[in-house]
């Protein structure tokens, strides 16, 4: 078979030497002969996975004048986007990678796809994000990565300086478990086998953070108690790992802020002490004790979870409550329990407050009637504490 034309574009040429195998190539700057410097390779796949490598290769070079005139929204996500680091200077996780191409492929790219970045206007965005079936996911997806390309100065205005208006699709608050639901829990669950799940959920841990805890990472302490001057017997939950069904186990928490040693829920501690114990190999074998390490308490998929929580909780007349929800409850009681806004925002492994305010720190009834009643109080001219 003949081989192709070579195919030329701003974001460096190709050509198709044999079905399926391209190749590819970009220039930067020239040599001391006058000459340009080129930099070939070979690709195999569609005449758009040659494009994406072209693109890919000129990024690699330094870029080239004006690129983003040539360079389509496409290219750049799946050739150069896709392969860069996120803001925090990791490369992303399946798992965040699959909820950006869910939205790209379905909403984004069959839409502005073919557009060139420097030609894309606020008006192609915004009829984008408002034809999509999830409005402000679009957004936030489509957000992180124009703005990406911007900070690569392939588009010359700031995406988004302009507001998108979102319809909000309100559903109803599925409100956490309150102190008697979460008491019930822990009675009802005892000795079943997502019994340690909902100790780990209801001592603050994230439903990745479960599923990644070691039962090494369970570490029993003394620590002193500075008001009493006496010794304090305590179960520390050491987070530093985190388990997702698209990235599997992976040795580091959400963020810095999560990597932390935090108690578990004191009604737990000793069933929690139980089930590890169940699980701690011979200590005479280093390689069943260096597996143990290794081992997750809560050896399960995220999905497979869900649905053993769900039945278990039918099975046992519990309100259900989604299994990362758990660590909204534990939020929502240490609120009821007055502690201070900055203590349980840390305790949860919270970077910042308005995470709380904006998710979480929701009062109960109980705590809604002691305000209406303390407010009462105020009004008849009587001290609002009640004492």
């Amino acid at each position: 078979m003949a081989q192709s034309e070579r195919k030329r574009r701003r974001a460096g040429s190709y050509r198709e030497v044999r079905p399926g195998v391209w190749e590819v190539r970009a220039s930067k700057g020239r040599r001391a002969d006058g000459g340009r410097r080129t930099v070939s390779r070979t690709v195999e796949g569609s005449e758009l996975d040659a494009e994406i490598e072209a693109a890919r290769l000129v990024a690699e070079l330094g870029g080239a004048a004006n690129l983003g005139e040539s360079l389509t929204l496409e290219q750049f996500y799946w050739g150069i986007f896709r392969k860069s680091d996120s803001n925090r200077g990791k490369p992303r996780s399946a798992a965040t990678l699959r909820q950006y191409d869910s939205q790209m492929v379905r909403n984004v790219l069959p839409a502005i796809g073919h557009i060139p970045l420097s030609k894309l206007t606020h008006g192609d965005i915004k009829a984008a994000v408002l034809a999509s079936t999830a409005p402000a996911i679009t957004k936030r997806t489509l957000r992180a990565v124009l703005l990406s390309a911007y900070d690569d100065e392939l588009m010359d205005e700031r995406p988004f300086r302009r507001r998108i208006t979102t319809p909000q699709r309100r559903k109803p608050q599925r409100a956490p478990w309150t102190a008697q639901e979460a008491v019930a829990a822990l009675g009802a669950m005892r000795g079943r086998p997502l019994e340690a799940y909902l100790i780990l959920g209801l001592s603050g841990l994230r439903m990745e953070e479960s599923l990644g805890i070691s039962p090494a990472d369970i570490v029993p302490q003394a620590t002193y108690d500075l008001v009493t001057g006496t010794e304090v017997r305590t179960l520390t939950l050491v987070v530093r790992r985190k388990y997702t069904d698209a990235d599997g186990l992976v040795d580091e928490a959400k963020n810095d802020v999560s990597v932390r040693e935090r108690p578990a829920i004191v009604a737990g501690r000793d069933r929690l002490l139980a089930i590890v114990a169940a699980t701690r190999p011979d200590p005479g074998d280093p390689a069943a004790v260096d597996a143990w390490r290794r081992s997750r308490l809560v050896p399960l998929r995220g999905d497979t979870l869900y649905k053993r929580w769900k039945a278990e909780l039918a099975a046992l007349g519990l309100r259900f409550i989604p299994p990362d929800m758990l660590r909204h409850t534990s939020e929502t009681l240490m609120q009821a329990a007055g502690l201070p806004d900055t203590v349980t925002s840390r305790f949860h492994g919270h970077a910042e407050l308005k995470t709380d305010y904006g998710n979480y720190m929701r009062p109960g009834a109980a705590t809604m009637e002691d305000a209406a009643r303390k407010v009462h109080r105020l009004l008849s001219g009587e001290d609002p504490s009640g004492a």
